[in-house]
């Protein structure tokens, strides 16, 4: 892929979660979209994602920005309305919360590294960084952060060999990590 450049898929790390004013953006290379992304790019628009990715000192970040608080929920909900329709394990398997995130999660995961062969096959890069997952929530309450670290357990022996650390941090404390 000669000529390609990734100039037009850095975005504002903060447009994922409305509620962040912040006054320093961060722009970062952009993976998920349907518009101007990484993956559209590579011609992988169909996978799942990450939202961004950063690449400093020898380390990937892949960062998934989300109102998990929200989105659990409305999954809790859901559940809830279809307990009287299925088993227990049908719920627990389709429908709990915990293992629907987890699982979209975990895919959105692996299918970024599937995007990251292809950036690194347009760049030819061979170089193999150490890869991290942080999962940012649009919160910025500790108590939310706390509740959601469910999804290092869940992930880390899943994704084991495919990344070095799994990592639930808030908006804010994404922002102060940056900015040092």
């Amino acid at each position: 892929m000669s000529g390609f450049s990734l100039k037009p898929f850095f975005a504002d790390l903060y447009q994922e979660c409305p509620s962040a004013d912040y006054t320093q953006a961060k722009k970062r290379l952009k993976i998920d979209g349907d518009g101007q992304s990484l993956k559209v790019g590579l011609g992988l628009g169909k996978l799942k994602s990450c939202d961004f990715l950063t690449a400093k000192a020898g380390v990937y970040q892949f960062i998934e920005i989300s109102d998990l608080k929200a989105q659990y929920q409305s999954l809790q909900t859901r559940a809830k309305q279809l307990k009287k329709y299925l088993t227990t394990k049908e719920l627990k398997t389709c429908f709990y919360p915990k293992e629907v995130i987890a699982r979209e999660f975990r895919e959105k995961y692996l299918h970024t590294l599937l995007i990251l062969d292809g950036l690194e096959k347009a760049y030819a890069l061979r170089t193999r960084p150490k890869k991290q997952f942080l999962i940012v929530l649009c919160e910025s309450d500790a108590t939310d952060v706390m509740a959601f670290q469910f999804l290092v357990s869940k992930l880390s022996p899943c994704l084991d060999g495919l990344v070095d650390k799994v990592e639930v941090l808030s908006i804010l404390d994404l922002k102060n990590r940056l900015s040092s």
